[in-house]
């Protein structure tokens, strides 16, 4: 997931994407918490691969969830953490959940995770021969960025990020766009647009932060998907610029962003 993920997008796509964007200090694994449930399989301690590969990986913790490991951080400040998708209200999501198939960690529970890897796909990582990897569908990479752009909270470190999400979904765009996928990333959005009025805010806002070209991108995709799927035009908040997106967000209260 991450800024990892993103990296193995280029040649899934066939593009070239900006190198600037892949820079981070964070690794995320993710899984969903049914089909750790029900595997019948427990992989071996993850901090024991880290050790072996990295002897200053070393554990953290959660202060809700004391009891199990949150994930790994080495001395040169690199993180390794487990996501699951969020099954209850904003409190039990503080803690951490167990996932057995995964060994003994806790995964940290994210609201809109579940719309991100869901139905993932296959690439590669360029190092060596090649490193096969299993990463989220790249439109619903792209869309998902726009959502988590609207949820950073910090200072200067979450405004970096804030400027990282929105450079990755923008690249993202222009690719899919490249690689003739406007189908693929309109429908992701109109998915996540269906899925009620907490989604559309956090969509309007990240997708109004988009450079006017690439905003252009998304609203062709979108349209572009509507007409395809024989779906009512205007129906997902695009169609109108982005002054539409800003007259949806002042009838919706408008939210601000929470950076």
């Amino acid at each position: 997931m991450g800024s990892h993920a993103f990296q193995a997008y280029g040649g899934l796509l066939g593009i070239k994407l900006d190198r600037a964007t892949y820079r981070t200090d964070d690794i995320d694994i993710a899984q969903f918490y049914s089909i750790s449930v029900l595997v019948d399989d427990s992989m071996t301690d993850i901090g024991n691969i880290l050790e072996e590969v990295d002897s200053t990986f070393k554990p953290i913790f959660n202060a809700f969830s004391p009891d199990l490991v949150a994930g790994y951080r080495n001395k040169a400040g690199l993180k390794i953490e487990i996501l699951t998708l969020n099954r209850g209200d904003a409190d039990y999501g503080r803690g951490l959940s167990k996932l057995p198939a995964l060994g003994n960690i806790g995964a940290q529970a994210l609201p809109f995770l579940d719309f991100l890897i869901y139905e993932p796909v296959r690439s590669v990582v360029l190092h060596g021969a090649g490193v096969g990897v299993v990463v989220p569908a790249p439109q619903r990479f792209a869309v998902h960025k726009l959502i988590l752009s609207t949820r950073r909270q910090g200072g200067m470190e979450a405004a970096s990020k804030v400027s990282k999400d929105l450079a990755q979904s923008a690249s993202l765009i222009r690719g899919l766009a490249e690689a003739k996928q406007d189908f693929e990333l309109g429908a992701a959005w109109m998915e996540a647009w269906r899925r009620g009025p907490k989604w559309r805010k956090h969509l309007a806002i990240g997708s109004l932060r988009l450079q006017d070209s690439d905003f252009g991108l998304l609203e062709d995709a979108v349209c572009y998907a509507e007409k395809m799927t024989g779906t009512d035009r205007r129906s997902h908040g695009m169609g109108d610029g982005k002054e539409g997106l800003v007259n949806f967000r002042r009838r919706m209260g408008g939210v601000r962003p929470q950076i």
